[in-house]
């Protein structure tokens, strides 16, 4: 059996093991709400900061309305309210911009989870997406303390 053979075979198992497969949409689940929480802390921290006197609470969730505060300290670091998050922490010195880099890169990959979980199924649990989860996990610690 030549190597594309093998990994052919290794693909199939990977989609038709029960165990495998449970262990990969479970992994898959748990990686897309550690980031999810992960993300919700990092926007709301930098925003309860700015905007906490336009906190209202709607449907039982604190919502905050953006103020020029908070968009020329945070907002204005860049496009998305997350990148921008990230680097106000990282301006404080809560994280690095290494920091930053690696939660972007870890971004791209929860958006193969949630958007191309049949390749994720088919092709494994990789050893870099345990090591993402390690460094989102260590990052999210890094600012925890802070709360």
């Amino acid at each position: 059996m030549n190597n594309s053979q093998k990994k052919a075979l290794e693909m199939l198992e990977n989609v038709m093991t029960a165990e495998t497969l449970q262990m990969t949409v479970s992994f898959a689940s748990l990686f897309v709400l550690v980031f999810e929480c992960f993300k919700d802390m990092v926007i709301d921290r930098p925003k309860s900061f700015y905007c906490l006197s336009t906190m209202e609470f709607r449907d039982d969730k604190i919502v905050y309305r953006e103020t020029e505060e908070y968009k020329c300290n945070v907002r204005k670091l860049a496009k998305t309210p997350f990148e921008a998050s990230l680097r106000w922490f990282a301006d404080y010195g809560v994280i690095a911009e290494s920091d930053v880099n690696r939660v972007l890169s870890i971004e791209l990959r929860r958006h193969s989870f949630v958007h191309e979980l049949f390749n994720v199924i088919h092709n494994g649990i990789t050893d870099e997406d345990i090591q993402f989860l390690g460094d989102l996990i260590s990052i999210y610690k890094k600012i925890i303390p802070i709360l």
